[in-house]
């Protein structure tokens, strides 16, 4: 087996590995917050990305296109604690959160990175 993956590796089949957790084992809560924006700026939004990338409860964020402008994604250890996080967010980005909705993740079934290739638009030969 170990020969196999040198070998996919070698062919570039293989250029890293990631570990992704099993979330169902996790203690706590996990949550996913669709952000609605307004009056967005580049230096708000790097207030609002600085924000969550020191906040220790929030693991994963992505802007989007659509009704929901931002997403993050929330493991913390109970409801009261995420709704103190929450309240203390929109205080500090009231003058651009117009519209969130919290989504309380209770099982994560499955998950797929797309490959680089299909994202980049670039075609395997």
């Amino acid at each position: 087996m170990s020969k196999r993956i040198r070998q996919l590796e070698k062919a570039g089949v293989i250029s890293h590995y990631a570990i992704w957790p099993n979330a169902n084992k996790l203690a706590g809560a996990y949550y996913k917050v669709l952000l609605s924006l307004r009056n967005l700026d580049s230096e708000k939004e790097k207030r609002l990305l600085a924000f969550c990338r020191e906040h220790p409860n929030i693991v994963y964020v992505v802007s989007t296109v659509g009704p929901w402008q931002f997403e993050m994604d929330v493991e913390i250890e109970d409801s009261a604690r995420f709704r103190e996080l929450m309240r203390n967010f929109l205080k500090r980005f009231s003058g651009i959160v117009s519209d969130y909705a919290a989504l309380d993740i209770y099982e994560e079934r499955k998950f797929r990175f797309f490959e680089k290739e299909l994202i980049e638009g670039k075609s395997k030969k």
